[in-house]
């Protein structure tokens, strides 16, 4: 089946073939100057642009065209510069108003950037995208009811326009509007799941609102999406002083916390988020007090063995995730952990056991898969170990490691006796 970067390269072909033909074909230049910008080959669109110009001197898409290429390059004078010379031949060119106003708002040129969205909007209002650009155009004038109104309109045209319905909760989480704000984030990701950042602010309304467990939730999956999110300041407020939403999320529970010191869930949840923080010793200190508090607190048991973990104290994590399962045999995270404490010692068999304990309670559990096929291999149990990879592959198409270590694997059964010693795991 053919699919769209192939028809692509096809179309620009195409395009190649004609210009061959008849090297004076202004419009071949023009449509392969467009199929150069889908194809993000910039340089060689303003190439093929600038040749329809010089061929047909008064063609405004041609100058569209090559303003266009130059805006997505970001060189925002060149662009300025086509796309005026573009309205000079044609002033009421829709496309070329837009991209105008494009290019001054990346300039920062916002009143310029209004005008020309505003004439596009005129000219076809059916345009969603030239709402959506009015509205960033507004909100970084923090003229945030023109902006709220702007992407509506936006939505009233194209519903399923993940950025509008995003930067519209943008707006509402900088005024305020938390509950209009969640639910324009949680828009976002039902009609794009994988938008980190919509994950990310979500968890920031989400503090706001007090609903901790809820804000946590949304920053493990933005981390999952981006881990670059994990460190990210941001402005939760027009007012606000940037933090980072851990750390938000980190304070909070401090102040629960404080406030109800002998609430042994509180201390459970604090030694959580010190965990995702990469800060072992303080989560040991706040898990250590919820099994002080009550003692019969299984995910206490299991979040003080992940710290241990974290430190390198696999005797101590073993110990507490074994507390852990006593209380609730059930836990699959838990059983998979102590199969990693485990194959960390060198005790594979005992890790093979406990992995293979995690994927009966939870079949769908990459993480032991992976590992329980790192164990086998380690064993040299080579169909074993090619079984636990592709089933980590079923359940995660993308795991860039098991493809690696499958791979390794089937080399190292064809040569059996001759496989190379320790390989780099990844």
């Amino acid at each position: 089946m053919t699919g769209p970067q192939q028809r692509l390269d096809e179309t620009i072909a195409e395009y190649q073939r004609a210009i061959e033909r008849n090297p004076a074909n202004g419009t071949a230049y023009y449509h392969l100057g467009l199929a150069y910008v889908q194809k993000q080959r910039l340089d060689e669109a303003i190439t093929a642009f600038q040749t329809a110009v010089s061929l047909c001197p008064d063609d405004a898409m041609a100058y569209t065209g090559l303003g266009l290429a130059y805006v997505q390059k970001g060189a925002l004078e060149q662009a300025v510069a086509a796309l005026t010379r573009a309205l000079r031949s044609t002033p009421n060119l829709a496309a070329a108003h837009y991209n105008l106003g494009v290019a001054y708002h990346l300039k920062g040129q916002h009143d310029e950037a209004i005008s020309e969205l505003t004439k596009t909007i005129e000219l076809d209002a059916t345009l969603a995208t030239a709402h959506y650009n009015l509205g960033l155009v507004y909100k970084a004038k923090q003229m945030y009811a023109q902006a709220i109104g702007a992407y509506r309109q936006a939505l009233e045209i194209n519903p399923s326009l993940a950025m509008a319905r995003y930067n519209l909760g943008n707006v509402y989480l900088e005024t305020g509007r938390l509950d209009e704000a969640i639910a324009e984030y949680q828009q976002t990701l039902t009609i794009d799941a994988t938008h980190p950042k919509a994950h990310y602010n979500l968890g920031l309304a989400y503090v706001q609102k007090g609903m901790l467990d809820e804000a946590l939730a949304a920053y493990k999956n933005a981390v999952q999406l981006d881990e670059n999110l994990a460190d990210v300041p941001q402005e939760t407020s027009v007012e606000a002083e940037p933090t980072g939403l851990l750390d938000q999320i980190i304070a909070a529970y401090q102040k629960i916390t404080k406030q109800n010191p002998n609430v042994a869930e509180n201390h459970q949840k604090l030694g959580a988020v010190y965990g995702l923080n990469n800060r072992p010793n303080e989560a040991i200190v706040e898990y250590q007090t919820a099994i002080r508090l009550q003692p019969q607190h299984a995910m206490a048991y299991a979040g003080l063995g992940l710290a241990y973990a974290q430190k390198g104290m696999l005797p101590e994590a073993i110990a507490e995730y074994q507390k852990a399962l006593m209380l609730q045999p059930a836990l699959a995270t838990v059983h998979s952990n102590l199969g990693l404490a485990y194959y960390r010692k060198g005790l594979m068999d005992e890790a093979i056991c406990a992995f293979k304990r995690a994927i009966e309670i939870a079949p769908s559990l990459v993480i032991a898969h992976y590992y329980l096929g790192h164990a086998y291999k380690s064993k040299r149990l080579w169909d074993e170990a090619i079984m636990a990879y592709e089933n980590a592959l079923t359940f995660d198409a993308n795991l860039s490691g098991a493809h690696y270590n499958l791979g390794l694997v089937k080399r190292m059964k064809a040569t059996e006796g001759n496989a190379p010693g320790a390989q780099t795991e990844k």
